[in-house]
């Protein structure tokens, strides 16, 4: 979905996959001509100005192929491949209502994230077929009743997997199957591994939700502040806000979020990037100002400000513990566009992996 800056389709928001969808003030008279213009737009190619990366990446419907990726994924987690293979909520959700998982089957144990090897355990049988994750449900129990259970995922849809097969590869993603074009696998790789990382010394998380390990780390480092609370508005309508960043430590904005999955990652990437337009708009700035001032805090922005004089930090909370934050594939392909964009307002940016130790 997109809003359209089209005059022909009124500036309305398009919808589309397999169907495409808007609404605009036609009727049989002038119907035809429409239908024409839609067609030749969808022949264009100025998609590939901005989403040049689209014709990389091929949603597989072909049965036949469906049923070999799982046979080849099921042989990749019975030979414990957990490098390419592994687990993470399947959509966006709001952490803080999180408190633990519950994989059915294994009501007992409650787990601060889904781990792949713990739904493996829960299986009455060996893992033989795919209809086994599908038909297992994962939990997430509310913080605030622990009775109830406020996501329920298939196991299936949870899964994460990066595989070659017959020379090719091929991602599965909230249940679904891509084919990637190997050189671009290689471009994206190349790209995400020549991001710096951050050398600073960040806080373990242990905490409660993430409110409570921003305030944390905002304690434990010298003279930082917690600034998510003071959102910027921006244009019209309810929850139209901007994060200034999460914590503002020196001159480095960290944003902060889980691994959860490419929805979670794409939102953090994404906040970085409104963000640091943000604070190049002077508008947009005072406001900040004026909010900080409250709380005695404006002094924190320069009256002229300099992007060149900043760090962007994108901080992800991880159950795995190399250095480098370990990322599905799309959630690469976000990030590196997010990145070359920060880049080019003349800001430094930075990739630190948080150890998630709950």
């Amino acid at each position: 979905s997109g809003k359209s800056e089209d005059e022909i389709f009124e500036n309305s928001m398009l919808t589309g996959g397999d169907i495409f969808s808007l609404t605009v003030s036609r009727d049989i008279t002038n119907i035809d001509e429409f239908l024409i213009y839609c067609y030749k737009r969808y022949k264009e190619t100025t998609y590939q100005e901005n989403f040049s990366w689209i014709d990389n990446i091929k949603f597989i419907r072909d049965k036949k192929l469906i049923e070999q990726l799982n046979v080849n994924l099921i042989n990749e987690i019975k030979n414990k491949n957990f490098n390419q293979v592994w687990m993470a909520v399947p959509e966006v959700v709001a952490w803080e209502d999180i408190k633990d998982f519950v994989i059915c089957g294994d009501n007992r144990h409650h787990y601060a994230d889904i781990e792949i090897e713990k739904v493996i355990e829960s299986l009455r049988n060996e893992l033989m077929s795919i209809e086994q994750l599908q038909n297992k449900i994962i939990k997430a129990i509310s913080s605030k009743d622990d009775t109830q259970s406020i996501y329920e995922w298939r196991a299936y849809d949870c899964i994460v997997a990066e595989i070659t097969f017959n020379g090719n590869e091929y991602c599965l993603s909230n249940g679904k199957w891509y084919k990637i074009d190997i050189d671009f696998v290689d471009t994206i790789n190349q790209q995400y591994n020549s991001i710096e990382l951050n050398q600073d010394i960040f806080l373990d998380y242990c905490h409660k939700d993430e409110d409570a390990y921003n305030s944390a780390l905002s304690m434990s480092l010298p003279k930082a502040i917690m600034l998510h609370k003071y959102k910027v508005p921006i244009g019209g309508g309810q929850g139209n806000n901007i994060e200034p960043c999460d914590v503002l430590y020196g001159n480095k904005m960290i944003h902060i979020k889980h691994n959860g999955g490419s929805s979670m990652l794409s939102h953090l990437f994404n906040q970085a990037l409104v963000s640091s337009q943000m604070w190049l708009d002077s508008e947009s700035r005072n406001i900040l100002k004026g909010k900080l001032s409250i709380d005695g805090k404006q002094d924190i922005i320069p009256p002229n400000f300099a992007a060149n004089n900043y760090e962007i930090v994108i901080a992800i909370i991880n159950k795995f513990v190399e250095e480098r934050p370990k990322i599905p594939f799309f959630s690469k392909v976000s990030l590196c566009f997010a990145v070359r964009n920060i880049k080019q307002y003349g800001y430094k940016i930075s990739l630190k992996n948080v150890k998630n130790v709950k």
